[in-house]
């Protein structure tokens, strides 16, 4: 894989990088904004299909979302 998130198959590019950050698990990330200030993010990825988000930075600005995927069982035939 290289820098860009995409492998090459048989002279072919694909990109693999969304299975990645898919997986269940933590991920923390720490970034600058325009102003210069660390802002530091922090996601959880469940199994059961909900996400969550939240973030805090410099001078107690805090921010949290949520993305809940539903699953559906639809009866065929």
């Amino acid at each position: 894989m290289n820098s860009l998130g995409t492998s090459i198959v048989n002279g072919i590019y694909r990109i693999v990088i969304n299975q990645i950050l898919q997986s269940p698990g933590i991920y923390y990330r720490s970034e600058l904004d325009h102003n210069g200030i660390s802002v530091y993010t922090g996601t959880i990825i469940s199994d059961w299909g909900g996400r969550s988000a939240s973030g805090k930075s410099k001078g107690n600005l805090s921010h949290s979302a949520r993305e809940e995927i539903r699953k559906t069982i639809n009866p065929i035939g």
